[in-house]
């Protein structure tokens, strides 16, 4: 027991000195994990809009590929109008990507915003490109029942449902 007081005596315990060391060797470390954390939060919240982004783009693309594929009648316009009886109308009105009826109606195809919404004719095909925030989307529509008209790119296709 007395070799236990003499030994309990002579421990006299950290110094000040040791206890901000180790204060700022911890802080050091908190600090650059921390920030590690938040350039990876960062990075996947980027990730993530883009690949939604991405997501909708497909949508738009696939959606007036499979709608003016079989079409008998495709019609570019260099700006939107109301199809006449018989027809639908996709194109970009405000931003938005628009799918518009004969009747007069219209509704979005997408509720993310689009820079840009091109139709160019190519012998038997539409190409279709779409852009946002410099990421554009390219598509050859092959028309089956061939009968495409305008020759000139646009912003606007009315096809024959």
């Amino acid at each position: 027991m007395k070799n236990f007081v003499k030994k309990s005596k002579n421990n006299k315990g950290f110094s000040l000195i040791e206890l901000l060391v180790v204060i700022v060797i911890a802080g050091i470390v908190i600090t650059s994990a921390s920030s590690l954390f938040v350039s990876a939060f960062n990075y996947f919240t980027q990730n993530k809009e883009k690949a939604e982004n991405q997501r909708e783009l497909r949508f738009i693309t696939n959606y007036i590929s499979e709608n003016i594929k079989f079409s008998n009648d495709v019609s570019i316009k260099s700006s939107t109008s109301t199809p006449p009886s018989g027809y639908k109308g996709i194109g970009l009105d405000n931003n938005y990507v628009k799918i518009f009826n004969s009747d007069g109606t219209s509704r979005k195809l997408s509720n993310i915003i689009i820079d840009n919404l091109t139709f160019d004719p190519s012998g038997k095909s539409l190409d279709v490109e779409i852009e946002k925030n410099n990421y554009s989307i390219d598509t050859k529509v092959y028309l089956n029942n061939h009968k495409l008209s305008g020759t000139t790119s646009g912003i606007f296709i009315e096809f024959e449902e």
